[in-house]
């Protein structure tokens, strides 16, 4: 929800110098969380270990940046 909301609000209340970047900044920034979790789970999806900590590591990290 945040994803499509924020950038949306932002171009509203931006001033017109600055809405441009305003958006842009937050397009990079969601794709690059998108993109650093998603190699985060693959990395730790490829440990073999006969405990679940390699699919609860990557959501305490996540839990951790909110």
């Amino acid at each position: 929800m945040m994803t499509s909301t924020v950038p949306v609000w932002q171009s509203e209340t931006s001033k017109v110098q600055k809405r441009g970047h305003h958006v842009i900044v937050d397009g990079v920034c969601i794709a690059a969380g998108a993109a650093m979790s998603s190699w985060l789970t693959f990395g730790f999806s490829l440990v073999n270990t006969q405990s679940s900590w390699n699919w609860r590591l990557p959501w305490y990290v996540d839990g951790l940046e909110r």
